[in-house]
């Protein structure tokens, strides 16, 4: 039961529910020779998550750390493909924006990507992510104000 498509290590997987094992598995998309469809509908109410996923499989792998930026929607547009290559997990659209969901291996560089987004970003968490990006923005300003000199 496929559950999500994955970017890691700049490769990408299908994060699925396997019926045989009763298990969660990942398989990486370019390793794949052949499929077939069965034409059989998924039970929604089957209860497996990407979220369950991550809690049982990835975090095992990798320190993910789960990341929530609300995006105004002017900006949305200009995103492109760029939100897979930073961990992307899902979406929701909000009163004022689109809140985005991802699972990110390192809040540095999901930091400076943040800034690209200017005051059309706006994180929601963690915390440890709000104060880097305005670490990295004080930087920012303190370099371009000696340059002025």
């Amino acid at each position: 039961e496929p559950l999500g498509l994955l970017l890691m290590g700049n490769r990408w997987y299908l994060a699925g529910w396997c019926r045989l094992r009763s298990d969660y598995r990942q398989f990486r998309l370019d390793r794949v020779e052949r499929y077939r469809t069965t034409g059989k509908r998924l039970d929604e109410s089957a209860g497996h998550t990407l979220q369950e996923f991550y809690d049982q499989t990835l975090h095992k792998e990798r320190d993910l750390q789960p990341v929530v930026v609300r995006f105004d929607r002017k900006s949305i547009r200009y995103m492109g493909d760029q939100k897979y290559y930073h961990g992307w997990v899902s979406e929701e659209e909000v009163e004022d924006g689109v809140e985005m969901t991802f699972l990110s291996s390192s809040l540095e560089y999901f930091s400076r990507w943040l800034l690209i987004w200017g005051n059309t970003a706006t994180i929601i968490e963690p915390d440890s992510l709000k104060r880097r990006v305005r670490e990295l923005s004080k930087e920012l300003h303190e370099h371009h104000l000696m340059s002025e000199t």
